[in-house]
């Protein structure tokens, strides 16, 4: 029996290596996946303990903001034969995670950190048989992780400026701690489990699997 996927529903007016602008589905995707975090109150995940590479680790954290998610750049469908590749760039409008001890340079705190403009590229492809459906992921990355606003109950520490630290040392470790296998196995256990719908149905189960690989990575 032929395996059906989220794609077909664009691929019907589309050609052999054709590129579509999914942006609007995207939007779509993505409004509903926060009304699905809210209505379940999965709006913020507790991290108990994990680190920004070798200098600052910290314990008892809780992530805000997850159903803040917005699309960053623009998104695309490629469509080869019957294998469709998606292009996605999308973060969070609102992302604050707070602290309850933190250290820095083996010096302890409370803080927070609120990522004004962040943005994740993911980027993977859905190849169909007549009997099959798998998922190759081509990229995981944090595009960017910047505007960093930093408060910590030490005055000493309270608003330094962590840009360049998050794109030098944070973004490279949190990059090397994430599963992309898990992440691609995830991925086509959603995709091509639940067949026929358009791709703004998926994003909630999409971005749930994504979830579930990035902050462990920080742990």
């Amino acid at each position: 029996m032929k395996v059906f996927c989220l794609f077909l529903v664009l691929a019907v007016a589309a050609v052999n290596s054709k590129v579509i602008d999914i942006n609007k589905h995207i939007d779509i995707g993505l409004a509903k996946t926060n009304d699905y975090l809210r209505q379940h109150r999965y709006t913020s995940v507790h991290v108990p303990q994990g680190s920004f590479g070798s200098h600052v680790s910290f314990s008892d954290s809780d992530v805000l903001g997850l159903d803040s998610l917005k699309r960053t750049d623009d998104c695309s469908l490629e469509i080869v034969n019957k294998n469709f590749t998606v292009d996605l760039h999308y973060g969070f409008g609102f992302f604050l995670q707070s602290f309850k001890s933190l250290r820095i340079n083996d010096q302890d705190m409370s803080a927070s950190i609120r990522i004004g403009d962040n943005s994740v590229r993911v980027h993977y492809t859905v190849s169909l048989t007549d009997d099959n459906c798998y998922v190759t992921l081509h990229d995981l990355l944090y595009e960017r992780l910047a505007k960093v606003d930093f408060h910590s109950s030490r005055p000493e520490y309270d608003g330094i400026d962590l840009e360049e630290y998050f794109e030098k040392e944070v973004i490279p470790f949190l990059e090397s701690k994430i599963d992309k296998s898990a992440v691609e196995l995830a991925l086509e256990r959603f995709i091509c489990k639940k067949r026929g719908l358009e791709i703004s149905e998926h994003m909630p189960a999409v971005h749930q699997a994504l979830l579930g690989e990035i902050f462990p990575s920080q742990l």
